[in-house]
């Protein structure tokens, strides 16, 4: 899918959803690559006046930081790493193939300068398709992961709902953006 596609449906399912009655909208990432487009997405939306709000849970991993460590005893993580396997593990245990792991993986770059970005950096940095070792994963560290996540989503969604600080900075917003 092309970024303009995603952004267009992105718009289109938060106005839909607004016109259902919605005010508020969390969109919660699950891809990494992902990142980007849904900060320009939020930036974008200040364009179009709309009479909801959005918010985003950008790096889902974010509040977990503490738990990633102490689970992975600071091992490299990223895609389809230990913690990811865990999760997959929990979920649905009978899909992973944990037998095809051989070895810890093996990372590379492009070699360019500090601070350079290609198209392909995460292709040159996970050469193998994953990062870290998932070997080192278990159901068991999935379960923790998701049972913490879903305690954390739920304070959050509490909080958006009752929030309105938020929404009073986009109102100030467009008031002095479109001189209202």
């Amino acid at each position: 899918m092309t970024a303009k596609t995603l952004l267009t449906v992105l718009e289109e399912a938060c106005d839909e959803i607004a016109r259902n009655g919605f005010r508020k909208i969390l969109i919660l990432n699950g891809h990494g690559g992902n990142n980007e487009i849904l900060r320009v997405f939020l930036r974008d939306s200040l364009t179009k006046k709309r009479d909801y709000m959005l918010y985003a849970m950008i790096n889902p991993w974010a509040p977990l930081t503490e738990l990633v460590s102490e689970l992975t005893g600071g091992r490299n993580v990223g895609h389809a790493c230990e913690v990811e396997t865990s999760v997959g593990l929990f979920f649905f245990e009978d899909l992973i193939k944990m037998e095809r792991v051989k070895h810890e993986a093996k990372v590379g770059s492009t070699q360019l300068p500090h601070g350079i970005e290609t198209p392909v950096d995460w292709q040159a940095h996970a050469v193998e398709l994953y990062l870290g070792d998932p070997r080192y994963a278990t159901k068991e560290k999935g379960k923790m992961f998701v049972e913490k996540f879903i305690k954390f989503l739920v304070d959050a969604l509490r909080k958006i709902k009752q929030e309105s600080h938020v929404p009073s900075i986009l109102d100030d917003f467009y008031r002095r953006a479109y001189r209202e």
